[in-house]
């Protein structure tokens, strides 16, 4: 199961790059009420923000599994993946190797995945998905980063 997750979240990092991300505002049809999404998250004690959030349904080819991906990225090159099971429903969920719930970070501090933490669900109805994590996460085998990397107080609300 943690390389399945692995593979997801690289595989996320491969959309990054290749579909790119757009900051989204749904618009109801009365346009009474528009909804700004959003990410935001504390790397090491730094406020991270990001300049664009979407998300996306990912399916599993193997298990048939579908993971919303949620993708953030900031201007200095950085992106945040969280990846959460479609089906979730909202609670406390632990994030650790074995776990379907994951975050991995890619930029100018490395290449990171989670391997400790918790994302809490808040929300996942009507194609939007929102929620709180916090995590620690270790350098991703497949890279030269090194250390730890900790982000506290990060938040979502995005439609996928």
């Amino acid at each position: 199961m943690g390389k399945q997750l692995s593979f997801i979240i690289l595989s996320a990092f491969v959309l990054i790059f290749f579909v790119g991300c757009a900051k989204k505002t749904a618009t109801p049809s009365n346009k009474t009420n528009v909804q700004q999404y959003s990410f935001y998250a504390t790397i090491n004690g730094t406020l991270w923000g990001t300049d664009s959030v979407s998300a996306i349904k990912y399916t599993d080819s193997q298990s048939g599994m579908v993971t919303i991906l949620i993708l953030a990225e900031n201007t200095d090159g950085s992106s945040i993946v969280v990846g959460v099971p479609e089906n979730t429903t909202p609670g406390s969920y632990d994030i650790n190797k074995t776990s379907l719930y994951g975050v991995s970070y890619k930029g100018p501090l490395g290449a990171y995945l989670a391997s400790s933490g918790k994302i809490v669900i808040t929300s996942n109805k009507n194609n939007i998905v929102a929620g709180t994590f916090d995590c620690t996460m270790a350098p991703d085998p497949s890279g030269n980063s090194k250390g730890t990397l900790t982000i506290t107080n990060g938040g979502f609300n995005t439609a996928y």
